[in-house]
């Protein structure tokens, strides 16, 4: 693939759909292969343009086999690896790889569009935030017993970020056509599971937390199912919430966010949801995925209103991928039926 003037293209390689929406950077073309794909991608079209590999495998002896397929390949775009917990990434191994740099953990979108943008000598744009490593919490607000008051997100964000909608064509030849490129496609795409857990998880890298949970609307029955958590009981990781539901009816549908304190016995008892009788507790609503992403403490100290603003700014940031899944999901079980196993192996 070769690119217009001035135009660079990444290549991303992870499981981690974040990591995409994360590098958006001006004049760029971003990539996605998943990690199982690594060799056959490195050994087909070496010709085409790839200015930055980022590398996201979670464990340094896969990275460092990684690095050296691409290489023998020829593959020399700078590749940007993305560390993890074990401590061998600090390692002499790690350290001797040719072209490239080590962005360690923690890992977020604004390290990581810094960093990208320094080895593509990409200017950012204005108002990428810098680069800081402590979110300085605000003064502790106070609480009362009864159910909280919410905050409109569109005040936070301004006008929510809408999963984009385009009518389909109704020529057949175009349906087939899609069909075929989707099957092309098809490593490239992400479930539900896995992209709510992304999001968790870069949430996670952000704000202090005990325990989470993303909760989604299903059409099969019309309820709200955990679909990513950490730190869950297991009760809680069964819990259904409906229309009638505090939680959904004054956060989800009024694209709200609220920020509450159980110090004075409250338990939400009238209206439960995973992690409601937690000390610390924030909600926030994903606008335009009918979804719910719930943090809690078990300490003293409050969520503050800058810890809103992260989760709040973090969920927007991911909504297409979020919106996305779920059409994923959809398309999944309405063409379930025309699998058509085989009777060998149909049991």
């Amino acid at each position: 693939m070769t690119l217009s003037g001035g135009e660079r293209r990444v290549v991303v390689i992870s499981r981690n759909p974040t990591m995409t929406w994360g590098l958006s950077l001006p004049n760029t073309t971003i990539d996605s292969v998943r990690p199982q794909h690594l060799d056959e991608w490195a050994a087909q079209s070496r010709d085409e343009q790839v200015d930055l590999i980022v590398l996201d495998v979670g464990d340094s002896h896969v990275a460092i086999d990684g690095v050296r397929e691409l290489r023998a390949n020829a593959r020399l775009a700078p590749i940007l690896l993305i560390g993890g917990d074990d401590p061998e990434w600090q390692g002499e191994m790690v350290r001797d790889l040719p072209g490239t740099h080590l962005l360690a953990l923690p890992v977020d979108r604004t390290r990581l569009l810094h960093t990208a943008g320094a080895l593509l000598h990409v200017e950012l744009p204005p108002d990428t935030p810098a680069v800081r490593d402590v979110v300085v919490p605000h003064e502790d607000p106070s609480y009362a017993a009864e159910p909280p008051p919410t905050i409109n997100l569109a005040d936070r964000l301004g006008a929510p970020i809408e999963p984009p909608t385009t009518e389909p064509s109704d020529s057949t030849d175009d349906v087939h056509a899609s069909v075929r490129l989707l099957l092309r496609r098809s490593d490239q795409t992400y479930g539900v599971h896995e992209t709510a857990w992304a999001m968790l998880c870069d949430i996670g890298e952000r704000v202090r937390h005990d325990a989470a949970c993303l909760m989604l609307h299903d059409d099969l029955d019309h309820a709200w199912h955990v679909v990513a958590e950490h730190g869950l009981a297991q009760v809680e990781r069964h819990m259904l919430l409906d229309r009638e539901s505090w939680w959904i009816g004054s956060v989800v549908h009024e694209r709200q966010a609220a920020i509450m304190t159980n110090d004075h016995g409250m338990s939400m008892a009238s209206s439960p949801a995973p992690l409601a009788r937690r000390t610390q507790l924030l909600a926030c609503a994903i606008p335009g995925s009918d979804a719910l992403v719930l943090l809690a403490r078990d300490d003293d100290e409050p969520f503050s209103d800058a810890d809103l603003d992260i989760v709040a700014t973090t969920t927007d940031e991911a909504n297409r991928l979020l919106s996305d899944a779920i059409d994923v999901r959809r398309l999944a079980r309405v063409l379930a039926p025309l699998s058509e196993r085989p009777e060998r192996l149909a049991t």
